[in-house]
């Protein structure tokens, strides 16, 4: 199996990163009110409108912590770029699910 590129990064600011979460959050407010909508193509735009929703939590995460966010094609080279103390670093558990504290 051929690993992943790590593909193309840009910088991103604190300033940056709070924007993405904020594009995030609303990605997901306006998924939930399009799923209140009863249309046959609801469910479609829902989902398409979360995978957007967490495309920017994760440029957020990364630039708020890496202070980069990837700008590839392959969204799946985010999570390449977390180390693996990404969550310890924010205060969450380890992968493990066990603290590392």
């Amino acid at each position: 199996m051929t690993p992943r590129s790590s593909g193309r990064t840009e910088p991103c600011s604190p300033q940056q990163a709070r924007t993405r979460l904020a594009q995030a959050e609303m990605f997901a407010d306006v998924a939930d009110l399009v799923l209140g909508e009863h249309v046959d193509t609801a469910p479609g735009v829902a989902a398409a409108l979360s995978v957007l929703a967490g495309i920017a939590a994760a440029d957020a995460a990364c630039g708020a912590v890496l202070g980069r966010r990837s700008r590839g094609q392959d969204h799946r080279q985010a999570a390449d770029r977390w180390p693996a103390s990404f969550p310890t670093a924010l205060g969450w558990p380890g992968r493990s699910g066990s603290s590392s504290t």
